[in-house]
């Protein structure tokens, strides 16, 4: 994936699919869910988190490609099933560049 930077980027199918999934499990922020991956150990040798806020928001947004080691600690933390295990799993295969509508409540 390579973007020259006047591209305006949307929230890509897998930003939804991970948003969608951190809310069912009552994480509303993104900031949260770093500390949640920093309390679960998902650290780098100084004691840093492995996935900031703006990482995963380059991911969110298209604007990288996902780590797909960011998926085996979701399925870590958020201790998925096998449905909502292949529901990232799917996002994350097929929906890295799918973009998403949000629709506003009138």
């Amino acid at each position: 994936m390579v973007h020259n930077e006047s591209q305006k980027y949307s929230l890509k199918r897998f930003g939804a699919t991970v948003t969608a999934l951190l809310a069912e499990h009552g994480i509303t922020t993104r900031q949260r869910l770093v500390e949640l991956l920093k309390e679960e150990g998902y650290v780098n040798g100084n004691g840093q988190p492995l996935y900031s806020h703006a990482r995963i928001g380059n991911w969110f947004y298209g604007r990288h490609e996902t780590d797909r080691h960011f998926c085996l600690a979701l399925i870590d933390v958020l201790e998925l099933g096998k449905k909502d295990t292949d529901r990232l799993s799917e996002a994350f295969l097929f929906g890295q560049d799918e973009e998403v509508e949000i629709s506003k409540a009138s």
